[in-house]
């Protein structure tokens, strides 16, 4: 735990629940969202709640329906949020199916592919096993009457977050903004790197408007970063 962010989480009662399960907010994405309104959230790599504690508090009206996988990560998840958050105990992808989800020694690096040797060494972690999840399409398991306008779809899933927006292209015209998470390098085994997920939604008329959270290895090159993309025929000006 960011014994720091932690702290000055504690001043925000709508945190506690969190923080007395150990679940500290994600407020580093304050500033992408400092002037946008959402009536729906979908969360995609929910993990313990982090980023849903933080949106329930950012935009206390908002439907938020959340993904995540893991059992005892989905458990702790559902402990902090109860009712609030709708969650569903699945991975999401390209098409249905059960596949192994590769568990890091850091619960919140695992991921459906396998770590790269850049993912262990410079985060300092390892594989230490596996599971079997289901996986399902976004499309298949939300329709767009349930994305109460205008819906942000975040996607965090470590290196899958491609296979995601393929398995979710009849609902993204439906969500004013994406954000989600690239890599610059491969950290996972075979995953899709920035400028393909970019070029994709280009394509599907999402235009990036911010680049947050940057990560940078020792020499100064781009590693990771949080992209903010606005559907140009949705989103306000």
């Amino acid at each position: 735990m960011n014994l720091g962010k932690a702290i000055r989480a504690a001043l925000v009662p709508a945190y506690w629940k969190g923080l007395v399960r150990a679940v500290v907010p994600t407020t580093d994405h304050a500033k992408a969202f400092a002037e946008l309104e959402f009536a729906t959230v979908i969360d995609v790599g929910g993990n313990v709640g982090q980023f849903s504690l933080f949106a329930s508090h950012r935009w206390p009206t908002a439907l938020i329906h959340a993904f995540e996988p893991i059992p005892d990560q989905s458990d702790r998840f559902a402990a902090v949020h109860g009712n609030r958050v709708t969650l569903h105990r699945c991975a999401l992808g390209e098409k249905e199916a059960k596949l192994p989800i590769h568990i890091a020694s850091r619960k919140d690096s695992s991921s459906l592919l396998p770590l790269g040797n850049r993912q262990k060494t410079m985060f300092e972690m390892d594989e230490i096993g596996t599971i079997e999840v289901s996986v399902k399409r976004l499309d298949e398991v939300l329709d767009a009457n349930q994305l109460p306008q205008p819906a942000l779809l975040k996607i965090d899933v470590q290196g899958f977050e491609y296979e995601v927006l393929r398995g979710a292209t009849r609902l993204l015209d439906h969500f004013s903004h994406i954000y989600v998470e690239v890599s610059f390098i491969e950290l996972y085994e075979g995953q899709k790197l920035d400028s393909e997920i970019t070029a994709m939604l280009n394509a599907l008329g999402f235009m990036l408007s911010g680049q947050f959270n940057i990560t940078r290895d020792p020499g100064g090159n781009l590693v990771q970063a949080d992209l903010l993309f606005k559907n140009q025929e949705r989103a306000e000006p």
